[in-house]
């Protein structure tokens, strides 16, 4: 499975549903108006007058949601969408890593949500814990012997809980089998956004001593 541009198009109109506020800013630009966001910085001109002033916190996360943005819009066929799927995915991870990276590590709560997307890019970076999977011929070979594994969601989460030995024995049964790759659907990945969301919006509090 791979997402097509439909796909692409309802991501993308989620993403900036629970990502960007109602002007059209990413949420993370709220933190512009906090008393005192980390990693705030002031530039002075020769006059001694203000003349920019950033949050890197702030901006970091809103070039990744616009980064995000561009990913979804780019693909004009159903192929450049699959070829940009996991390529999303990662910069889903990408996101999810900067926002926890922001935020106080006690106010932080992982999400089931957040916990999908982590797998997902696991996955996707370190092939050497699911082994290289024979992931090209499972459209060729639909009535494979023996029967063909499908890597979702809960399988890959379903690692979590499993010792080495379990693993290994599991990466020894992937290797001689035709593997199906079936990524998250499209309500996984919003229920990843509403997530980002409630984070930002945890962390925007955190930082606005007034609040």
């Amino acid at each position: 499975m791979a997402y097509c541009r439909e796909d692409f198009l309802v991501l993308r109109v989620r993403l900036n549903r629970s990502l960007r506020d109602q002007s059209g800013e990413p949420l993370s630009c709220q933190l512009y108006d906090c008393d005192s966001a980390a990693g705030s910085l002031s530039l002075i001109d020769d006059y001694g007058d203000e003349v920019e002033f950033h949050v890197a916190e702030a901006c970091n996360i809103a070039n990744l949601i616009t980064s995000l943005d561009r990913i979804l819009s780019l693909p004009r066929s159903n192929i450049a969408c699959s070829d940009m799927s996991e390529i999303f995915l990662i910069s889903l991870d990408v996101l999810r890593e900067y926002i926890q990276a922001a935020s106080e590590p006690d106010r932080y709560q992982e999400t089931e949500a957040d916990k999908n997307i982590r797998a997902w890019a696991g996955f996707i970076k370190h092939p050497q814990r699911y082994v290289f999977a024979h992931r090209c011929l499972s459209d060729s070979y639909e009535d494979a012997n023996p029967e063909t594994a499908t890597i979702s969601t809960n399988y890959l989460r379903s690692w979590d809980g499993l010792n080495r030995r379990e693993k290994d024995a599991r990466k020894a049964d992937l290797a001689h089998r035709i593997v199906a790759v079936e990524l998250p659907s499209v309500d996984e990945v919003s229920e990843f956004y509403n997530s980002c969301a409630k984070h930002l919006q945890v962390l925007i509090k955190s930082e606005n001593k007034s609040i």
